[in-house]
Parts: structure tokens; C-alpha cells; sequence
């Protein structure tokens, strides 16, 4: 397929190399900054256009890969909604769910095609959860528990992504960063179900910098199964990119998963027969295998794997934590927080 490339940053060159990789050809990209431009015509070999409008209309791609400041990104899926252009979106897709609602609204009602790159969908456990729930192996989910700790946010510093840092795009710090993968995974396994946050807690004690760098959510389903997400920029930097838990625990069983010391990850089911224990998904294939099963569909015609909507859901249950624990200094620094980004 001719995809195009909106916005750079990590998170563009990931997906603009990974296209390549699965055989696909790059005719275009965009950055609202020049430098960045530039960077992209050296690293992509292909045109490059001064606004995503440009880009999409004059390279007129099957497919947009699409990223971007927490702030901006949203108006450059619009474009690929005006344009008729299907889209790959990346996290972390808007600072809150109020600037990304009218978007995905409007590409529901234009029927333009548009698909989540959500890495952390390939993962075995994933399966695992949603097959044991299938087949009531799990029995009823009681609770579930994420826990994603990065490493320091220095590693966003002098880099294309600084923005990160910078609550007013980001909307805050790794709780606004990395806390769509354990929300979405906690959505999907309590199903289609009403969720709601019924406590948040930010803090800055770490690096004392005006942004969080740890971060938990506490949730609710309709159901009373009880969901925590917890995020953190607390691993320590080096050649290891974090830890990763995730965890379900049903009436019938507990399955668990993680990455061990080496990085290879691993899925243990624990019932009153023993536990089984599974191959964990590599993590380098993760956003491969992802950006492929998406764009196979899309040649296909079939529906996106993550629908656009599921970002909305994700947003809102983020939205809600920021707002609780921003209420009361016990719940909120303890340090001075900057002001994140007004919402619309």
C-alpha cells in the first residue's frame, strides 16, 4: 500500500519503518516543524509536505499513519477524515477524550475506515484473559491489575517527543503517556459494560518535575469487578525498557503476565489443577504484527481490529483520574504541577 507519514517523533519514524518493513511504500509525510521535515525526507526518502493536507492531497495515499503531539494529532485524523483517506492512529492520540470525541464522531458518520495502533493488543496474555472469560475458564472477573513502569522521563528530553514532558500538549505526565494500555486491556476484559473511575492518585516525589511520574486509577464496572492501572517513569535507564504486569483475577483462576529479567515475557495460569504457563509475544513484534493485522484488514474490508471509538473510551477513563486526584493536594504532587492543556 502508499501510505503517508503525519508527524514525526518517535512515534512516526516507528510506524513510518515498520510500513516499510511489512513491504509497504512511503509517498509522503508532514510536520508542522521544518527540522522535522527535514529528518523525514533524509529518513523516509519521500516527499514532504508543510501541512497534513497538503501531504494527503498531493500524495493521495491508501492509508495515513498517524501520530503527533497530544494537542495536534486529532487535527491531522481530521484531515484524513475530509480527505477520505483511511488511517492508522498511534497513541497517545489527544490530551483528553473532549478534542478527540467530534473527530471520531465525524469519521463514523463519513464511514472513513480508522484503526488503533495499540501494541500491547498483540500480547499473549491478551488472549489468554479474553479466551479463559470466553470459555469460563476465568469464571467471573473479580479484579484486574496493570502495572506499566517506564523508564526515567529524561529519555524524552532533547528528542523530537520533548512534548511529552510538557503537560500544556500532553495534558500531564506518564499518566497521560503510557496509561491507554492498561485501560484498554481493563475495557476489554470487563466487555462492553459501563466503567467508571472512582479514584486517582498523581504524583511528581520521584523527579520532582511538574508533571507526574507515577500514577494510579482505580475502577468500577457496572458488574462491581474492580479494575487498577498504574503507571510509572520510575524504572531505571539502561538497556532495559521497563516492567509490564498485567493481571486477572476470576472466581475460577488468575492469570498473570510479565517480562522477566531478560526480557522474556511469560503468561502463567494458575488454577486448582496447577498452572500452565505460555510464551509471552516478543516485544520488538509487537508493533509489526499490529500495523500488519490492521492494514490486512483494511485490504481486506474488513472492520479495524481496534476501532477509533475504543481511543474515546480510553480518553474518557484518563480524563476521569486527572480530575480526581487533581481535587485534593493528598491525592496531587506532592510538588508543583504544571497546568495542563485547557480542555476544548
Amino acid at each position: 500500500m502508499r501510505a503517508v507519514v503525519l508527524s514525526y517523533s518517535h512515534h512516526g519514524f516507528g510506524m513510518g519503518r515498520t510500513a516499510v518493513q511489512l513491504g509497504h511504500e512511503l509517498v509522503g509525510a508532514f510536520d508542522p516543524l521544518e527540522s522535522e521535515r527535514a529528518t523525514m525526507a533524509e529518513t523516509f526518502g519521500c516527499p514532504v509536505f508543510d501541512t497534513a493536507t497538503e501531504c494527503l492531497e498531493a500524495a493521495r495515499p491508501d492509508v495515513a499513519l498517524v501520530s503527533g503531539r497530544h494537542t495536534l494529532a486529532p487535527s491531522y485524523l481530521q484531515a484524513c477524515v475530509d480527505a477520505g483517506v483511511p488511517a492508522l492512529f498511534d497513541k497517545p492520540w489527544a490530551d483528553c477524550a473532549d478534542r478527540l470525541r467530534p473527530v471520531v464522531d465525524a469519521a463514523e458518520a463519513a464511514g472513513v475506515w480508522g484503526a488503533l495502533t495499540l501494541p500491547t493488543r498483540e500480547l499473549k496474555v491478551f488472549d489468554v484473559i479474553g479466551q479463559s472469560i470466553a470459555d469460563g475458564m476465568l469464571g467471573d472477573l473479580a479484579h484486574f491489575h496493570s502495572r506499566l513502569s517506564t523508564s526515567t522521563p529524561t529519555r524524552y528530553d532533547n528528542m523530537p517527543s520533548a512534548w511529552h514532558n510538557d503537560p500544556s500538549i500532553s495534558g500531564g505526565g506518564c499518566w497521560a503517556v503510557e496509561c491507554q494500555h492498561g485501560i484498554d486491556i481493563m475495557l476489554d476484559a470487563m466487555g462492553g459494560q459501563p466503567v467508571q473511575a472512582v479514584a486517582g492518585v498523581i504524583s511528581n516525589a520521584m523527579f520532582r518535575r511538574p508533571f507526574d511520574d507515577y500514577a494510579a486509577g482505580l475502577f468500577r464496572a457496572a458488574d462491581g469487578s474492580t479494575g487498577l492501572v498504574e503507571c510509572s517513569y520510575a524504572y531505571p535507564l539502561g538497556n532495559h525498557s521497563g516492567e509490564y504486569v498485567i493481571r486477572a483475577v476470576g472466581t475460577n483462576a488468575i492469570i498473570l503476565g510479565q517480562y522477566t529479567a531478560d526480557l522474556v515475557g511469560q503468561v502463567q495460569v494458575h488454577t486448582s489443577q496447577g498452572v500452565r504457563v505460555y510464551a509471552e509475544t516478543p516485544r520488538a513484534d509487537m508493533m509489526a504484527s499490529i500495523m500488519g493485522r490492521s492494514i490486512q484488514a483494511l485490504e481486506n474490508g474488513d472492520p479495524p481490529p481496534i476501532p477509533l471509538r475504543q481511543a474515546v473510551r480510553v480518553l474518557e477513563l484518563q480524563d476521569a483520574v486527572y480530575d480526581l486526584a487533581r481535587q485534593s493536594s493528598a491525592t496531587n504532587g506532592p510538588h508543583l504541577m504544571a497546568a495542563p492543556a485547557p480542555r476544548p
